[in-house]
């Protein structure tokens, strides 16, 4: 039964199979990488990804009617420095 599936499911496309179902009422959905996944249609009707900066990234969620989810601060320059990140962990910079 496995390899019929698989050769059944091989003779199309991840494109071709989304093309299919798009028009049917099926819970299934193509495995789209993260650029991909920001032009999908269905991620563009839903607003599943914002831009925040200089950086698209996806929506906080989950996102319900009366929830209000905000994005995190973007990281300042000093936070991204080794000994920021270190402290924060309790470690010293110049650790051997």
């Amino acid at each position: 039964m496995r390899a019929a599936i698989v050769d059944r499911v091989g003779q199309k496309t991840r494109d071709d199979w989304d093309r299919l179902f798009a028009a049917t009422d099926s819970c299934v959905a193509p495995v789209l990488s993260l650029r991909e996944a920001r032009d999908h249609p269905y991620n563009g009707a839903r607003n599943a990804f914002v831009t925040s900066g200089a950086l698209e990234r996806p929506a906080p969620a989950p996102r319900f009617s009366r929830s209000r989810p905000t994005l995190a601060a973007m990281p300042a320059d000093h936070d991204c420095q080794a000994a920021t990140v270190l402290a924060r962990f309790g470690l010293p910079e110049n650790r051997n």
